[in-house]
Parts: C-alpha cells; structure tokens; sequence
C-alpha cells in the first residue's frame, strides 16, 4: 500500500464529543509516532489535539506568530 508523504487534519476533532476526541486524538498520536517518512500537519483550535505534536505553530490573522 503507498503511503501519502504528506498527511493534513484540518480540524479534525472540532464537532466532537469528548469521548470520540480521545479516540481521534489516540489515532493521531500513533500516526506521529509511525509516521516514518510521513510529514503530518494537523490544524487545530484545540491545543488538546496538537499537544504531543513535535513542532506547534501559531498563526494570527494570517501571520506566523509563534
């Protein structure tokens, strides 16, 4: 099976519940850590769902603020 070299979640746990966000977030987190070669941008408002990310970004109006 090919496996994509870029991965992006846009939001990927914003309409769920908290139960269902734990799943998401699990599933994501053994993504990172299986990733190999695989670069994996996950966009959230949730510092919940990016927290065990290697690198966090933060924009503001469009601007890379941190």
């Amino acid at each position: 099976m090919n496996r994509p070299h870029i991965l992006i979640f846009d939001e990927a746990t914003s309409s769920l519940d908290s139960e269902n966000e734990n799943i998401v977030q699990e599933s994501i987190d053994r993504l990172f850590n299986n990733s190999g070669n695989m670069t994996v941008i996950v966009i959230s408002h949730r510092l919940s769902t990016i927290i065990n990310s290697q690198l966090i970004l933060f924009v503001k109006d469009g601007l890379l603020v941190d």
